[in-house]
């Protein structure tokens, strides 16, 4: 009889998910066990480069934040404001596709 109690192998692209969110969860945990103002900042810049690299959206992420500095640049906070809330949105989307990416890739 065929055992089908085996665990499935993972996809390629699962696994790479699983790394993702394992770097981004050890940054997060440096951040939170540290008060050391240098060592949470090395920390905050993994966790964002991870989920950045995890995106795959790093092109259109430089031209939002070229947006931002643009605004700053021109003294119009209105637009700057506007800018921060765009790429804040754009974060919000690309989280919510990973987090179902990965739980329909777990039910595989």
């Amino acid at each position: 009889m065929l055992n089908t109690d085996r665990p499935k192998p993972q996809s390629r692209e699962a696994n790479s998910l699983h790394g993702e969110l394992s770097r981004i969860e050890k940054a997060y945990g440096e951040m939170a066990a540290t008060a050391d103002a240098d060592r949470w900042n090395a920390a905050d810049v993994r966790f964002h480069l991870t989920i950045l690299d995890a995106s795959g959206n790093a092109r259109a992420s430089l031209m939002q934040h070229q947006a931002i500095l643009r605004a700053i640049r021109d003294c119009t906070p209105i637009a700057a404001r506007l800018a921060v809330r765009n790429i804040l949105a754009q974060t919000d989307r690309t989280i919510e596709r990973s987090r179902v990416r990965g739980s329909s890739q777990q039910k595989a």
